[in-house]
């Protein structure tokens, strides 16, 4: 298979996992929970993982695992995502890696609480009493800046919706971030 044939086959799974998550409010849900610990990964390469390898859970393209001080195993497979110019790239799990050690992924706790608040609270100019709180407020203020709001605005103009259904759009926007953002911190049952 060529270059092309590879970058076809991508983006047909592309349209089909989008299809699929908006037809399957299940999966939707699942794929949140799995993009929150995607965090760094762009929509379009977590959504392709998702839909390859669900149980990925660190994810690197083989040079930068390499610098990393990792190496990526013989006979992995990677995950096929959109390169540039119509071609693939491969992501591999830390799971089909060896070598140094990772630092572990950074979790809310009680102990990191407070001092996470009172960071966000002084940096975001908000005056949050709870990480729910903040969750909001930040959320909120993200999906109103300037260059957020005009992607949202597109969107809107795009997809043709009037005043009820942009409404409608925004706060599902909204609640989805706010998903997103609580099962990365780990407060699923906590909020």
């Amino acid at each position: 298979m060529d270059k092309h044939d590879k970058y076809e086959v991508v983006k047909q799974a592309w349209f089909e996992i989008n299809e699929h998550l908006r037809n399957n409010k299940q999966d939707y849900i699942e794929y949140l929970k799995f993009s929150s610990k995607m965090y760094k990964q762009p929509y379009s390469d977590a959504v392709l993982v998702f839909q390859q390898d669900r149980n990925a859970t660190k994810i690197a393209e083989y040079k930068k695992w390499g610098r990393l001080g990792r190496y990526v195993r013989r006979g992995s497979h990677g995950v096929a995502v959109f390169g540039k110019n119509h071609t693939c790239r491969y992501l591999y799990d830390v799971t089909q890696t060896g070598g140094k050690e990772l630092p572990e992924m950074w979790t809310l706790t009680d102990r990191n609480t407070t001092e996470l608040l009172n960071t966000l609270n002084n940096r975001y100019n908000i005056n949050a009493g709870s990480v729910k709180e903040c969750i909001e407020a930040m959320t909120a203020n993200s999906i109103n800046s300037a260059p957020i709001a005009e992607s949202v605005q597109n969107a809107i103009s795009q997809m043709g919706l009037d005043t009820k259904q942009a409404e409608v759009y925004r706060h599902s926007l909204d609640s989805v971030v706010q998903f997103v953002v609580s099962q990365r911190c780990n407060l699923s049952g906590k909020i």
